[in-house]
């Protein structure tokens, strides 16, 4: 600005003035005095040469006493400027001569006489001028003529002009340094406006700066230390306008961070469950962190549409606060709240732009002082393209406008606040619907469970008390019954409740309700349709008044109705009266509905139990029948074939014709055994599973077809039926039991697959077999020692006792036994019953023991648990030799065989000989109670070589063990007394017996539990009539040697042989 130059200006002159004024007076005293020293020297020697010319050149004239010549001299001195005088003193310094005139007077110039000297001397002479006033200097430069012998010349130098000149010089000089002052001036004044014009253009941005504007720099006209200054300056405005822009960009992210931080924080409220008045209390308190106003209002819309309430305030006084405090308007009386609700637009009013006097409240509420304010700002809640109420913001304590700052955010907060309410209605239908839902869910829930209860169990009881629970819980009731309708009697009778007391119940099945009668069940089975009593305090001849004394006012019966017949009823009732609304009835209906299924289900499940147990007692008796007659028809067969074999034996040096009728008995025996094991397997085959899918897997099929006499349709549809043949009458050409199909098709459906036939009348038929390539799942025993279809089988090297026991009831048995067995090289101990048997093993401890399943005393299976539980007998192996076909139930008791009656000498002399080697002593206990099966054993293994030992039934099986302890057990599973499972139970109690193997010889079929009986005393199980005489004897022999084995510790040589080669 002009006055920051001028002051700076100013400095400028006044800092020359004062440095250059005393330079230039210093400057020229010390010109001046230098001048005047200068003047005063060259004056002095001036002097000083003029006397001493004056003084040489005067000798002469002097002492020729030529006193013109020397004034005339004198005088060419005198007009040399700045002499004053010139006189010539006399050594007596008398004045010899002068100039004519000098400048000085005499009186002075005598007053200071020069002393004799040889030397000249200077001095200075002052003395007042009084014409002029002054004082006046004079030189006065003494030289003596030849040494002072003649005088002395005395000059005097006026020194005013030296003086003078000094002065003037000064003068000149002052004036020089003055002139110099005065353009240094000049030149500084005009240098100044050049520094200062940067400075102030320096300054003027600097106080813009001050002021907060840094739009302008210093403008930078030279590269000196002002440029460098100016552009150091525009730097420091360059980073000052960076730091401004940061530090209001961090103003604008912190006002914009709190903004969002409070939106943020909206949000989050408006996941939370909070109640709408908190949710909008939050709004507010958000709105009051980021703008400056003083209180708040939210007014929303009613439900109805009609008026504008108070939810909530804030900042207000505790005054305003309750005279607030649940205000409403109507619409149409709300003045600038309605006019901002309807315009959906912001209204802002202050002092400078004050609200009409339209959009002041109307009568009544003009009166709200709360209301009263000039500064306000309403803003519509609008959410979804709908206003829902109006935010009210106003300055009533400070009286301020609104700012723009406001104006600007406010709204961002009243659509919150319209959310919020939004969120809060659309939340109480939710609500609503959520209970309905949750109504509706918990229905199909309890639905689901009766169902599943219903579907699951066939317990009334139990689906019944879950109908009724869940209909009292869902119809919030406080009890219910469900009757079920007696046909008989023709009463309700109460079968499940809920929430009535034991005596209550009582009650009721003493009420005998009936169809009609006055009571509400009565009534509602009647009319077929649901009845219900609001209040039974209003009906008081009701039959079940007890009802009323235990507390319940209302009543609500459903009818349970299958095909229009009574079935039941379903009552509910509660504490408190009122009617039934439709939907609990409609919900009871449902399960009315369940109720009756689950009535029907539990009366066919009734019916059916009858039935299964019928069916059960049928099967029994089957079973049963199957049993005996398995050993009622195969116990003589076994007789038969085993004489019919020993009379072949006999018989071999007979001639052909002799030996043809016993081979054709022999013939005829063994065919009569096929089809009774026909028949009994017919009724033992169960099929394990539905016919396959083909599904991938590989599949074997065979089929088989002849070119014979075919069949009709009506054939092949029941040809697979038990007992069925094509041609059935009693002149039909082909033969045959009518089972060999029926069972082939059940063994090929219990491995996956089937048979099927096709055939045409008079050209053939085509059977056709269809099996999986790999059979799985099957529900087969594992037997021990019978894993695999090849088995290795020891064979001793060597073996001592050969002796064998054979238990069994049956004389005939025991007598083929015997002599069977001696042929074969055994010594036979004969047992007739368990009991003999047991102790014939004691005594004897055989090889081997053959063992009658069924026994008079004991049955084979006690028997051979017997021996397997006495340790002395436990090692022994056990041949079972039955009618029944149990071999899995006598290897699990231990048994070491199983044959099935009738025997098969040769299968006994190979099990035989298996069990006991080439022992010398070859000991065999057999335990049968019929006599020919144990003699047909006893032939058979006798003449194999066996000492045979024989037991009717397991006691006597024991009482030979307890004599003789055999190398093998023969047993039979069905005997009197002792049956074949507690001989075996009684061998493994006896440490003695345990080690004896144990062949089950039986006509018996196991069952699972037969098998767990046997389990661990049976070494293996022989059906009766199934094995050769090679056969038994093989496998009695392999289990003795496997018992020698065990003895001596003797390596065994493992011969492999198919199982089911033996």
């Amino acid at each position: 600005s002009p006055k920051v130059r001028f002051r700076l200006l100013t400095k400028i002159v006044v800092f020359l003035l004062l440095v250059l004024v005393p330079l230039a007076a210093v400057s020229s005293y010390f010109a001046y005095q230098s001048l005047r020293t200068n003047l005063t020297e060259e004056f002095t020697n001036k002097g000083t040469a003029i006397a001493k010319s004056l003084a040489s050149s005067s000798v002469d004239l002097i002492v020729n006493r030529d006193a013109s010549t020397v004034q005339a001299l004198f005088d060419q001195f005198a007009d040399i400027t700045g002499v004053a005088y010139v006189m010539v003193y006399d050594p007596q310094q008398t004045m010899i001569a002068h100039t004519f005139v000098p400048t000085v007077p005499r009186g002075i110039i005598e007053k200071n006489p020069v002393s004799g000297t040889a030397k000249a001397q200077v001095r200075e002479i002052e003395y007042a001028d009084p014409a002029k006033g002054t004082e006046r200097h004079i030189i006065d430069v003494g030289v003596p003529m030849l040494a002072g012998q003649l005088g002395t010349v005395r000059v005097g130098m006026d020194k005013e002009i030296i003086l003078t000149g000094a002065r003037n010089a000064g003068l000149k000089l002052l004036g020089i340094f003055g002139t110099i002052a005065a353009l240094g001036i000049v030149a500084a004044v005009v240098f100044a406006g050049r520094l200062t014009r940067p400075v102030t253009a320096l300054v003027t941005v600097a106080q813009r700066v001050g002021q907060g504007d840094l739009s302008q720099l210093v403008p930078v006209t030279s590269r000196d230390e002002i440029g460098q200054m100016a552009a150091t300056f525009n730097d420091s405005i360059v980073r000052l306008r960076a730091l401004v822009q940061t530090e209001a960009e961090r103003d604008e992210f912190e006002k914009l961070s709190k903004y969002m931080e409070q939106l943020y924080r909206l949000s989050t409220a408006m996941e939370e469950s909070l109640s709408l008045k908190d949710q909008l209390t939050r709004v507010l308190e958000a709105a009051r962190q980021v703008v400056a106003v003083d209180r708040f209002f939210i007014w929303a819309i009613t439900p109805e549409g009609h008026k504008l309430v108070v939810l909530a305030t804030a900042g207000f006084s505790e005054e305003d606060r309750k005279a607030s405090a649940g205000a409403e308007i109507p619409l149409g009386e709300a003045g600038a709240l309605y006019k901002a609700y309807r315009e959906r637009l912001p209204l802002v009013f202050n002092e400078q732009n004050p609200l009409p006097l339209e959009l002041y409240l109307k009568p009544p509420y003009s009166d709200m002082k709360v209301l009263r304010t000039k500064n306000f700002m309403a803003v519509p809640m609008v959410s979804s393209g709908r206003a829902v109420g109006v935010l009210l913001a106003d300055n009533k304590y400070s009286r301020e406008p609104i700012l723009p700052h406001t104006v600007e955010l406010l709204p961002t907060f009243a659509s919150h606040a319209a959310v919020a309410v939004e969120h809060a209605r659309l939340f109480q239908d939710l609500q609503e619907r959520t209970r309905e839902l949750t109504r509706s869910v918990e229905e199909l829930t309890a639905l689901g469970e009766i169902g599943q209860a219903v579907s699951s169990t066939l317990d009334l009881q139990e689906v019944l008390t879950t109908i009724v629970t869940h209909a009292a819980q869902l119809s919030k009731t406080d009890g219910g019954t469900i009757y079920e309708f007696d046909p008989g009697e023709q009463v309700f009778v109460p079968r499940a409740n809920y929430g009535i007391t034991d005596e209550l119940v009582e009650s009721l099945r003493q009420s005998r309700l009936r169809i009609g009668d006055e009571s509400v069940v009565g009534q509602a089975a009647g009319r077929r349709t649901p009845v219900q009593i609001p209040d039974l305090l209003d009906t008081p001849r009701y039959p079940l008044a007890f009802l009323a004394k235990a507390g319940f006012r209302a009543l609500l019966a459903v009818p349970l109705i299958r095909d229009e017949w009574i079935v039941g009823m379903l009552v509910v009732q509660r504490h408190a009266p009122g009617e039934f609304q439709q939907p609990v009835v409609g919900l009871l209906q449902t399960f009315a509905t369940q109720s009756v299924l689950a009535i029907q289900h539990a009366r066919l499940f009734q019916e059916i139990q009858d039935k299964g147990r019928q069916l059960g007692v049928a099967s029994h008796h089957k079973s049963q029948f199957l049993a005996n007659m398995s050993h009622e028809l195969r116990t003589p067969l076994n007789a038969i074939i085993g004489v019919t074999e020993m009379l072949l034996d006999d018989a071999r040096a007979l001639r052909p014709d002799d030996v043809e009728p016993l081979e054709r008995i022999l013939r005829a025996g063994k065919h009569l055994l096929d089809l009774i094991n026909d028949i009994l397997d017919l009724s033992l085959v169960t099929i394990m599973g539905e016919r396959r899918h083909e599904d991938g897997r590989e599949w074997l099929i065979v089929a088989v077809s002849d070119t014979g006499i075919g069949m009709t349709p009506d054939q092949t549809a029941r040809l697979f039926e038990d007992f069925t043949q094509a041609d059935a009458s009693t002149t039909r050409k082909y033969g045959g039991t009518g089972l060999g199909l029926a069972i082939s098709r059940r063994f090929c459906r219990i491995m996956g697959g089937d048979i099927t036939v096709e055939s045409t009348l008079g050209t053939g038929s085509t059977f056709t077999m269809r099996l999986p390539a790999k059979v799985g799942g099957a529900d087969t025993a594992t037997v021990p020692g019978a894993a695999s279809l090849e088995e290795r089988r020891p064979v001793l090297r060597s073996s001592t006792a050969r002796t064998v026991l054979v238990i069994d009831d049956d004389p005939t048995v025991r007598d083929l036994m015997e002599r069977f067995l001696t042929k074969e090289g055994f010594s036979v101990v004969l047992a007739e019953g368990a009991v003999e048997g047991l102790c014939r093993a004691r005594q004897v401890r055989p090889a081997a023991i053959t063992l009658d399943v069924m026994m008079s005393d004991l049955d084979g299976w006690t028997v051979l648990a017997a021996l397997k539980g006495d340790p002395e007998l436990a090692d022994i192996p056990v041949i079972l030799v039955t009618i029944v076909d149990e071999k899995n139930k006598g290897y699990a008791l231990g048994a070491a065989d199983y044959l099935v009656k009738p025997i098969d000498r040769d299968r006994l002399a190979r099990v035989l000989r298996k069990l006991c080697g080439d022992r010398p002593s070859r000991d065999v206990l057999i335990v049968e109670d019929d006599d020919t099966t144990r003699e047909v054993l006893r032939g058979a293994l006798a003449r194999d070589g066996w000492s045979v030992a024989q037991a009717e039934n397991g006691r006597v099986g024991l009482t030979r063990l307890a004599e003789k302890i055999p190398n093998v057990i023969l047993l039979d599973l069905m005997m009197p007394e002792m049956d074949g499972f507690e001989f075996v139970a009684e061998l493994r109690r006896t440490p003695e017996w345990r080690h004896i193997p144990v062949l089950v010889v039986t006509a018996r079929d196991l069952s699972d539990e037969d098998r767990r009986r046997l389990y661990g005393g049976v070494q293996q199980i022989i059906q009766k009539g199934a094995y050769d005489r090679d056969q038994l004897l093989f496998e009695v022999g392999q289990v003795l040697a496997a018992t020698v084995a065990r003895e001596d510790d003797l390596e065994p040589i493992l011969e492999t042989r198919p199982v089911a080669a033996l």
